[in-house]
């Protein structure tokens, strides 16, 4: 029993000292230690954390409030600033002939083959390259006619709901209209999605895209989760109800042949 309480007190002790350590080397060592901002985001990421998972990714509004608070430069983590500061434009964007990586902890969303998840200027260069192709003025100019398609379908179900006096959700419809557009445009009108072709519009894929959104901010905080998803998608379904949306449109896209 002793030896327990010995270890506990140890335990304790060490943990303790590397609190300290970590709490003195962010508020009073770092370089960022000198720009204004709350001592909590200054301390741990855990402030961020309150704001995008349980206030519902509020953060980035809450960032605009506190550059009212503290200035043009805001410390918004232990190791990021934020600038609200035109003449800082030039500085904080890479430009022709300047490189720049993304932090991982930012870019991390749970699909590590994702371009949005790739850090690497280098790595990111060719896969842009390849998306490139389809917003060239060529290609958009080609789209013309699958745009002017979808919009009269949308028009169509604006009519339909007028004359009945139907109620017709606006987000729902400019999803459709969207996914629909956006799929076509990459993998063909035969195989893309034809929401709009329904009789009455689907909320499926609205639904399954708001939901991967949260999952991703969830991910971007505790990656683990994201690992523990993909390898027993059934489960935490069963235990998350709303992971089995994000599941769903996972299963569209790989079963889909692209």
């Amino acid at each position: 029993m002793e030896h327990i309480f010995a270890y506990l007190v140890t335990f304790t002790s060490a943990s303790a000292l590397l609190i300290g350590y970590v709490l003195l080397d962010r508020l009073l060592l770092s370089p960022l230690a000198k720009f204004p901002g709350p001592r909590l985001a200054a301390a741990t990421r855990l402030y961020e954390i309150y704001f995008q998972i349980l206030k519902g990714g509020t953060f980035t509004w809450h960032i605009n409030d506190l550059h009212d608070k503290y200035g043009p430069i805001v410390r918004v983590t232990p190791w990021e600033l934020h600038i609200k500061d035109p003449d800082y434009y030039n500085t904080l964007y890479a430009g022709p002939g300047r490189h720049r990586n993304k932090d991982p902890l930012f870019s991390n969303i749970g699909y590590p083959k994702s371009i949005f998840s790739l850090n690497s200027h280098e790595i990111h260069r060719p896969w842009r390259k390849v998306l490139g192709h389809f917003l060239k003025k060529g290609a958009v100019d080609d789209l013309e006619p699958v745009i002017q398609a979808n919009t009269q379908a949308l028009c169509r179900h604006f009519s339909k709901a007028v004359k009945s006096k139907a109620t017709l959700e606006l987000y729902t419809a400019f999803h459709c209209f969207t996914s629909d557009t956006l799929s076509q445009h990459a993998f063909g009108r035969d195989i893309g999605f034809h929401s709009l072709d329904e009789p009455d519009l689907p909320n499926t894929w609205k639904t399954q895209v708001n939901t991967m959104f949260e999952f991703c901010r969830l991910i971007r905080h505790f990656n683990f989760l994201g690992d523990i998803a993909h390898l027993v998608p059934n489960q935490v379904s069963l235990a998350v109800p709303q992971y089995a949306h994000v599941y769903a449109m996972e299963q569209v896209i790989q079963d889909n042949p692209f």
